[in-house]
């Protein structure tokens, strides 16, 4: 189990590096409005955007639990077994971010799942974009997360 370890853990990061890049990628349009206090201007595209995301909750969210949780195991035991310092690194920075990312998860999801594309143009913008923005921040701790593991595996002798 040791020597799959290292493997593993890349797969389920690539794995979720893709799903986050793929939502990303539904949310492009959006990229200028994810950190400023305006409201996106094309409300009929928002409502689509909406109606994708909502779709997507149904099925995303159970397939990135596991393959995150998987991460998380397989992180903190090959620290634990190879007693590194970029293991530990990336350990610390997994648990972290992935802390991080569920603080808020729920409340950012139910502020898409919750609501009807049909609702006050305000509170589903304000739901996708803070829902598009974890979406980002994700794909960052999941493609960081990658290249960390990739650097594990480098520097390791065991593997």
């Amino acid at each position: 189990m040791k020597e799959l370890t290292p493997f593993l853990i890349i797969l389920f990061l690539a794995y979720a590096t893709g799903i986050f890049y793929v939502l990303s990628m539904i949310e492009k349009p959006l990229w200028g409005y994810l950190y400023k206090s305006k409201l996106f201007p094309k409300e009929k595209l928002m409502r689509q955007l909406h109606g994708q995301l909502k779709r997507l909750i149904t099925l995303l969210p159970p397939t990135m639990i596991i393959s995150m949780f998987s991460s998380l195991m397989l992180i903190v035991y090959q620290a634990f077994t190879l007693k590194s310092a970029p293991a530990l690194i990336l350990a610390i920075f997994f648990v972290t971010g992935l802390g991080y990312l569920i603080t808020f998860l729920k409340r950012r999801i139910d502020g898409v799942k919750q609501i009807d594309s049909d609702e006050e143009y305000i509170i589903l913008n304000t739901g996708v974009i803070r829902l598009a923005q974890l979406h980002h921040e994700g794909l960052l701790l999941a493609f960081t997360s990658f290249i960390l593991q990739l650097w594990v595996v480098s520097s390791s002798p065991i593997i």
